[in-house]
């Protein structure tokens, strides 16, 4: 089943509009191939609300096209009047990449929120009929960008951001060394005589960030970023949120991420939790051909966290 190529708006952003040929010129990534279950296009003719206007997939750290264009056929699957926004993230916006400059790249998808925004006169309902977005954010890259979009959402309109639902995919984890040279090291080339060089430069990036931000006291990115989803002035608009992640992920411990559940639920957010045992980091959707997991997703948006929650071990 083939499904939409994406338009590069920026160095990190990409849009596909429904109804795109699958045409892929150069400033494209090109489109993978995979047959959705039967189960998936079953619940997708189920679904009782309207699709959403947009689709927000802000993936994790040198996320590769083949991995992402399976998360967005599915979701062509699910939704296929909506639009879709894909985000990456690089190591370079951890070490190098000015705030400002990650503002710049991410404009392009303000815009479009902007327009999609624009179009329903009752944005700023409380109401969970009326969310319009999905933001589907995977791991400490996924979320780096995620909390940009919506700062940047926010510097530009000084309005909260629009109505949605999240999806978090093994995250938010918390700041370690350990995990950071996994997180650079998880696109290594296969080749040994290629991965060495770059190993050790990716423990020399490591050293750099440590020491740019423990011993001079500023903010740590992966950090600061957990703390603000949970804080609720600047996560205005979230209608509800999910975290799926799983008891076998070598890179976000699942400690972690069920801490920063029970924060959530403590600061009054709507809250679903669903484990996986077994799983790999950003791989839950492999489980079972994916039906649990986009189960999920199709759940949350029809009726927020009013689905079956898992429960917590």
């Amino acid at each position: 089943m083939a499904f939409s190529s994406l338009t590069r708006l920026s160095p990190c952003v990409y849009l596909s509009e429904p109804g795109e040929d699958c045409s892929s010129p150069p400033n494209r990534i090109p489109a993978g191939q995979h047959q959705p279950s039967s189960g998936l296009a079953a619940m997708s003719m189920a679904l009782s609300l309207p699709a959403p206007k947009l689709i927000v997939l802000s993936t994790w750290m040198s996320a590769q096209p083949l991995h992402i264009s399976k998360y967005i056929l599915r979701y062509r699957t699910l939704y296929p009047s909506a639009a879709l926004l894909l985000i990456r993230s690089s190591p370079s916006d951890f070490i190098f990449r000015r705030t400002s400059t990650q503002y710049r790249y991410l404009a392009p998808a303000v815009s479009k929120i902007l327009a999609v925004s624009a179009k329903d006169p009752d944005a700023t309902s409380p109401t969970l009929s009326n969310a319009q977005l999905i933001i589907h954010t995977f791991s400490n890259g996924g979320n780096l960008q995620t909390v940009n979009l919506i700062r940047c959402y926010r510097q530009s309109t000084s309005q909260p951001f629009p109505p949605h639902i999240k999806i978090f995919d093994s995250c938010p984890g918390k700041a370690t060394a350990s995990g950071s040279a996994r997180a650079l090291s998880s696109a290594l080339p296969v080749h040994p005589l290629l991965r060495l060089p770059i190993r050790l430069y990716i423990y020399f990036l490591v050293v750099v960030y440590w020491v740019m931000y423990v011993p001079l006291r500023l903010p740590e990115p992966v950090e600061a970023n957990r703390a603000a989803f949970n804080n609720k002035e600047l996560m205005q608009g979230e209608k509800g949120r999910c975290y799926v992640y799983s008891d076998a992920d070598l890179m976000v411990d699942w400690h972690d991420v069920e801490s920063h559940v029970a924060e959530a639920r403590v600061k009054g957010f709507a809250v679903r939790a669903e484990r996986f045992e077994g799983s790999g980091h950003c791989a839950h959707a492999r489980v079972g051909g994916g039906d649990r997991y986009w189960r999920i997703v199709g759940e949350m948006w029809e009726g927020g966290v009013g689905g079956r929650e898992q429960k917590e071990k």
